[in-house]
């Protein structure tokens, strides 16, 4: 947490702090995955990588980021899982609304007996990775109409090895996100099992959304919150305006505030208490008496609660 402090002898240490977290927030993309997808089902629009049910073993998918371009990422599953369940989330709140509902209504799924089929375990690989980067993974999968336990152990192993777990009973808002994973030979091997909690007779587990973000210095647990929260700083360079897309999971307040390469408070705004919902704000480069900034660099402090993000801005 940085704390602003109106003092001399801190500016130093405040811009080097902030251009430090300016490296870990710029060098980053984002990958999105829909799993269980039938063709007509697809997500269009060109953010989201599709992975068909019926995709065979060892089949290779290039993955594209969310600006559509393309990545040296493929993907590729070395283990199937049995088949797709449409009986998803249409309506996503809380963490999983960062998904499209297309991929939450849907996802794949592995069962101890389902169809006379035992297979508990689904793998795939992601290759052309970065060894001296990092790779977060958030995950969303819902059975909805269901309770108990259909609880699943998501494991990525790379480096080190790291796991996290999500119920997909009638699950329509929780993620589980898994942080801070290192390739080894540019690959990371994603592992699905049911967890020991799962009760279902026929343990079904299931996979249906994937978010990935590279970064070049471990995320700390600010940015994962406020990638989870899907928080977008644009354009940077400024010309004329800064908007701040954001969304809310829960009623929260936000608020705003520009400082000058000093440390000094230039601009600041505190936004009323909003609703669940998705929201964009604009900075139009003007300070706390009206008028238009002058250019150069500047630092921008968003709020969401007591969750803090730091931006490096800079105004032409």
């Amino acid at each position: 947490t940085f704390k602003f402090l109106i003092m001399k002898n801190n500016y130093i240490t405040l811009v080097a702090v902030l251009l430090l977290s300016t490296t870990i927030s710029y060098a980053q993309q984002t990958v999105w995955v829909d799993f269980g997808s039938s063709h007509a089902d697809w997500i269009t629009g060109g953010n989201y990588n599709n992975y068909h049910y019926q995709n065979p073993v060892n089949y290779s998918a290039v993955l594209i980021n969310d600006t559509g371009a393309n990545t040296p990422f493929t993907m590729a599953f070395t283990d199937l899982l049995i088949d797709r369940n449409t009986s998803g989330s249409t309506a996503p709140t809380g963490n999983a609304a960062a998904f499209d509902v297309k991929a939450t209504k849907d996802s794949l799924f592995g069962s101890s007996s389902h169809g006379g089929i035992d297979d508990q375990l689904g793998s795939f690989d992601i290759t052309g990775l970065d060894d001296a980067k990092f790779y977060t993974f958030e995950i969303f999968a819902c059975r909805a109409g269901v309770s108990g336990s259909r609880t699943a152990k998501y494991e990525f192993v790379g480096a080190t090895t790291k796991s996290g777990v999500l119920n997909a009973s009638s699950n329509h808002s929780n993620t589980v996100v898994i942080s801070n994973v290192q390739p080894t030979g540019g690959k990371i091997t994603f592992n699905i099992t049911p967890d020991a909690s799962n009760d279902h007779a026929s343990k079904y587990f299931y996979l249906g959304a994937m978010k990935l973000i590279e970064s070049v210095t471990a995320l700390s647990i600010n940015d994962e919150i406020l990638a989870a929260n899907g928080v977008k700083v644009y354009p940077n360079p400024v010309k004329e305006s800064l908007s701040i897309n954001y969304i809310l999971h829960k009623e929260n307040k936000t608020s705003v505030s520009i400082f000058d390469i000093t440390g000094r408070l230039i601009f600041s705004d505190k936004i009323k208490v909003n609703q669940p919902g998705t929201y964009s704000y604009n900075w139009s480069r003007r300070n706390n008496q009206g008028g238009k900034v002058a250019t150069g660099m500047y630092f921008l402090e968003f709020k969401i609660g007591n969750r803090k993000l730091t931006r490096k801005i800079v105004v032409e």
